[in-house]
This record gives structure tokens, C-alpha cells and sequence, in this order.
């Protein structure tokens, strides 16, 4: 689709269950805005271009503010990994072998990330650090809760969801966004207890939010610094950090 700062893509998925035609837009996986239409089946061509023609203005201002918000932190400067609200910089060394990451420190006492292996296989290295990162940090959250909410949990899953920060099965599987580790820790421990509270009451009922208020008493305003900078999380990569 072309618009006035130039082309972005558009998703089109046939859905069974859709009843009319959905737009909405979300970041990609290269940062860039994504634009995703749901349609319902046997919709035509031409139904689909009249549809996104209607709402070029609207597509036009909201490409706009995603282009806006995902630069608000600086997250995607090279040579830097955002990492629980800092950004480290990394030091490189390529060596044969497996590739790690590792962290340190410079003489002076900066906090560096080290990189080290061959440059193809840095992403994925990077990328399995930060999920453990998560799986380890969420476990210190969850050890220190109360028995009646880190004691039913039955598992911790690290993934890389779309739209989910995080949930919570009724058997106690937890799941977490990796992506949670760029933000400041206090974002981190939200998003924990708030699917704890869900071994509570699996919904978003008052009295769920009475049962997050006790046990995060500061989560509105992790909430909205979600609400605010998650479009830039969710546009970060490892490949930013080894440009």
C-alpha cells in the first residue's frame, strides 16, 4: 500500500469467523508498520482495495504514530542492547565455535554486553540470552510471592508472543513476552503478578484488580509505560544491536 511516507505491507487473512472486514495496524518484524486486513471468506478483490482505499486516511495517521512511538527510547541504537530499562553496549570478538553472550563490565566500570562467535550466529545467541534472562528473573518474582500465588505456579514459558505481554493457564503455566526484559524491571514484575492474580480470578473482574493493586501496588503506571513504549518493544531485534 502506498502512502504519503512511502509503501508499507498489507497482511490480507481470510477468517472463517469474521463477519466483515477488520483493519488494523501493528508493528513488523523489520520495526516497520504492518498494516493487517481480516476479511471473511469469499471476499473479492475488489472489496478488499475499496476497503483499504475508505480508510487511507485513517492507515495514513496511524503508520504515522507507530513510525512515532517506536522511536521514543532509542532502543534500536547499534551497538547497544536495550536491557531492563539501560542500554549496554556491546563489545564484540569473533571467535570459532559456539557463539555466547556474556556480561561484564570495562576497566572503568561501564556495564558492556559481551558478543563473541561467529557473526551468523550472534542473533540467535542474543536472543536465547534475553529469554533466559526472563525465565530467571520471572522465577526470583515468583519464589518471592505469596504461597497462594508463586506456589501453584506449574511452569514459565518464554516466548516471543504478538500481542500478549503475558497469560496464565488455570494449571499454573505461566507464559512471558521475552521482550519484557528491554523494559525497566518494575515492568517485568507487573506483568508477573498480574498473571499470578489470575490463579486468583481469571478474569479482569474488580476483584482482580483489587488482588494486582495488593500485590503491585504501583501497576497503573507500569500499565501506561506499557501502553506508552510497547510498539517500540515489540519493534526491537537483535539484528539493531549488531549493525
Amino acid at each position: 500500500m502506498l502512502l504519503a511516507r512511502g509503501e508499507v505491507t498489507v497482511v490480507v487473512r481470510e477468517s472463517r469467523q469474521a463477519r466483515r472486514m477488520t483493519l488494523r495496524v501493528k508493528p513488523g518484524g523489520d520495526g516497520r508498520p504492518e498494516v493487517g486486513l481480516s476479511v471473511p471468506p469469499r471476499t473479492t478483490e475488489r472489496e478488499i482495495l475499496g476497503m483499504l482505499e475508505r480508510h487511507r486516511g485513517w492507515v495514513e495517521r496511524t503508520v504515522a504514530e507507530q513510525h512515532a512511538s517506536v522511536s521514543r527510547l532509542g532502543l534500536r541504537r547499534p551497538g547497544h542492547v536495550p536491557y531492563e530499562g539501560r542500554l549496554l553496549r556491546v563489545v564484540r570478538a569473533r571467535r570459532d565455535g559456539r557463539a555466547r553472550v556474556q556480561e561484564g563490565r570495562t576497566p572503568g566500570g561501564e556495564p558492556v554486553l559481551g558478543l563473541y562467535g561467529p557473526h551468523d550466529r550472534l542473533p540467535a545467541a542474543l536472543d536465547r540470552w534475553l529469554r533466559d534472562a526472563v525465565r530467571r528473573r520471572a522465577r526470583e518474582i515468583i519464589d518471592a510471592a505469596p504461597p497462594e500465588l508463586g506456589g501453584r505456579v506449574t511452569k514459565i514459558r518464554v516466548g516471543d508472543q504478538k500481542t500478549r505481554w503475558g497469560s496464565m493457564t488455570t494449571k499454573g503455566v505461566i507464559s512471558l513476552n521475552h521482550r519484557l526484559i528491554l523494559a525497566p524491571p518494575e515492568v517485568l514484575d507487573y506483568v508477573v503478578h498480574h498473571e499470578l492474580c489470575h490463579l486468583l480470578e481469571m478474569n479482569h473482574s474488580p476483584r482482580f484488580w483489587a488482588h494486582v493493586a495488593r500485590h503491585c501496588p504501583g501497576w497503573r503506571a507500569q500499565r501506561a509505560w506499557l501502553d506508552e513504549h510497547g510498539n517500540e518493544l515489540k519493534a526491537w531485534s537483535p539484528e539493531h544491536a549488531l549493525r
